[in-house]
């Protein structure tokens, strides 16, 4: 990768990036709590978007 791929992929387009959360309860206490279905539902959605997933020309900055 040359420097201008470099700088142009950290100045004009951004990172794509997303988030995953888990839902839960009393987040910020001791006893934090989630349902572990919310847990696998989690795990089987990212799965689903991995999967669904085409080729890298969705994430131009890896050209």
């Amino acid at each position: 990768m040359n420097r201008m791929t470099v700088l142009r992929h950290r100045h004009f387009y951004g990172v794509p990036s997303g988030v995953i959360s888990v839902p839960s309860r009393y987040a910020h206490s001791n006893i934090e709590m989630i349902d572990l279905r919310d847990y696998e539902a989690c795990g089987k959605l990212l799965q689903a978007f991995v999967l669904s997933m085409r080729s890298a020309d969705q994430f131009a900055f890896l050209k």
